[in-house]
């Protein structure tokens, strides 16, 4: 179903082993929600949900359903079923399960009753509407699952079940999804992966802890980051996420600008500051080596007038790429420089 279209089907051992391990997190996802939700009645017809309960990450889910079933209903309508796959796909394995998954495990683990029942009447409701749009393409596990998470109430097979209808930016209003919210969490989202290649930079392990600092972009944006804080805390590695609206470093540290502000992070007591030093200089030392032989090949003249001109664009474009690394590393040098 992945394979472009305009292409022969290459069958490889690699496509089996994907659709196994997709297999698996769908199943896995169901597990997690049906362990959660326990004796509680399922009732994933049509909800009512309470726009006091729910958060910016249910917001962002249900309005990201609705995307993805338009999307998929385009991509039907024109024959591009490996488009279709891959929406579903993708919505399923990152968006409801690496992120919404996760965010609400705090709540699912937490004792607001209240709380805990709307995030399981959001999970429900887009599991439901998930496992229609992945049916056509994995009929006998979702079938499956249709009837083990109870919701064959709304149809008695999944087959007949009704395909899902796009709700339109006002129906989700009155469901309290606001836009703003929306927009916020695709913003903490790029702030939390642009965190990550940060810590990557600097060499700390998965294992490592580290401080951040934000400085908001304007004071609303800075209260919500403080409202939201825990949901950082596990994705950034942190043991601190502070959001100082002022805040100016006394010494260079390592930052990055993301859509909710300036994002600092304090290596102090998290690494070996000099070790890390020494291996970003080892790196930018090589590779100005590498660069003056790219750069001595180009300006030979022999070399430029007689190699094949695919070549000589390689050789320039490797140029490129090794001014880019050299500028980047001595910019990390530099923001440790007060370390």
């Amino acid at each position: 179903a992945l394979t472009a279209t305009g292409q022969d089907v290459y069958i490889s051992r690699v496509k089996f082993e994907l659709g196994r391990n997709f297999g698996t997190k769908i199943w896995n996802a169901a597990r997690f929600l049906q362990m959660h939700t326990g004796e509680r009645a399922v009732d994933a017809g049509e909800p009512q949900f309470d726009p006091s309960l729910l958060t910016a990450d249910d917001q962002h889910i249900l309005a990201l359903l609705h995307k993805t079933i338009s999307a998929c209903d385009e991509n039907i309508d024109r024959c591009r079923f490996n488009d279709y796959a891959k929406t579903i796909y993708d919505f399923f394995w990152h968006e409801f399960c690496d992120w919404y998954v996760e965010y609400a495990k705090p709540t699912l683990n937490g004792g607001d009753e209240a709380r805990k029942a709307e995030r399981l009447r959001v999970m429900h409701y887009v599991l439901s509407r998930a496992l229609c749009l992945l049916h056509p393409i994995m009929p006998f596990l979702t079938e499956e699952l249709w009837q083990g998470m109870g919701y064959s109430a709304m149809a008695e097979s999944i087959v007949t079940a009704p395909w899902p209808e796009v709700l339109d930016e006002e129906e989700l209003s009155a469901w309290g999804v606001q836009p703003e919210s929306v927009a916020y969490v695709d913003a903490k989202h790029a702030t939390i992966g642009l965190a990550r290649n940060l810590r990557a930079d600097y060499g700390l392990a998965p294992s490592q802890t580290a401080d951040f600092v934000l400085r908001p972009a304007d004071a609303a944006t800075g209260e919500q980051v403080r409202i939201d804080r825990a949901a950082y805390l596990p994705y950034l590695k942190a043991d601190k996420l502070e959001v100082e609206t002022d805040f100016t470093p006394a010494r260079p540290m390592p930052s990055v600008i993301t859509p909710l502000g300036t994002l600092f992070m304090s290596l102090e007591g998290h690494v070996d500051v000099e070790a890390e030093r020494r291996r970003l200089t080892e790196q930018l030392q090589k590779t100005e080596q590498e660069l003056a032989s790219a750069a001595k090949r180009l300006g030979n003249v022999n070399f430029v007038s007689r190699a094949p001109a695919e070549v000589v664009e390689q050789v320039r474009s490797r140029k490129r790429e090794l001014q880019e690394k050299r500028d980047k590393l001595a910019k990390l040098i530099e923001a440790m420089a007060g370390a």
